[in-house]
């Protein structure tokens, strides 16, 4: 196993928008506005050896399952970088600063995605080390399912899940400990 399959993940972006909504005394007031959209998809690239199909149905799931978690990656930090920009949609910002924002949550969520995957295919190596693949699915299921503690809420009040950099601390896959 390892280098038997790849799974081609897209994450698209549209917005946000930043935009002047007032002229103050000052200076103009900006902030983030509707339509806010992330998209995550299989892309065409996606593969797997044909020699694949002759594995044990056990190694056939195992590899099944580590692809899934590349998935899972890319999803759930394109879901925290969308919940980041959501929680500060209503705030104004100064026009200078309102970009930089923005980039720093991209870097800090969708800015990962390739660091997080060549570090889960190092340390899984490709799913064979089974201890390490277990503490990365425990992670990504963590991210996918707790809700934040203390709770907090995004601006329509549903309560937010665990960033997936949080959930890896958790699980001392703390390698990203320069993240914001």
């Amino acid at each position: 196993m390892g280098g038997d399959a790849f799974t081609d993940v897209k994450v698209i972006t549209q917005g946000p928008v930043i935009k002047q909504v007032a002229q103050g005394s000052h200076s103009p007031i900006y902030m983030i506005l509707e339509p806010f959209l992330v998209r995550v998809f299989l892309g065409p690239g996606c593969w797997r050896l044909a020699s694949v199909s002759t594995w044990s149905g056990a190694d056939q799931v195992r590899l099944i399952k580590h692809e899934q978690g590349h998935y899972d990656i890319h999803a759930l930090l394109a879901r925290d970088f969308y919940q980041r920009i959501r929680s500060i949609m209503s705030q104004p910002f100064d026009p200078a600063l309102a970009l930089e924002d923005v980039e720093d949550h991209r870097d800090a969520t969708l800015g990962r995605v390739a660091l997080m995957n060549r570090d889960y295919d190092a340390t899984t190596w490709g799913s064979q080390k089974g201890a390490a693949q277990w503490t990365w699915w425990c992670a990504i299921e963590r991210a996918r399912q707790l809700h934040r503690s203390p709770p907090v809420r995004d601006p329509e009040g549903r309560l937010l899940k665990v960033e997936l950099v949080d959930a890896l601390r958790s699980f001392g896959l703390g390698y990203l400990d320069s993240v914001k």
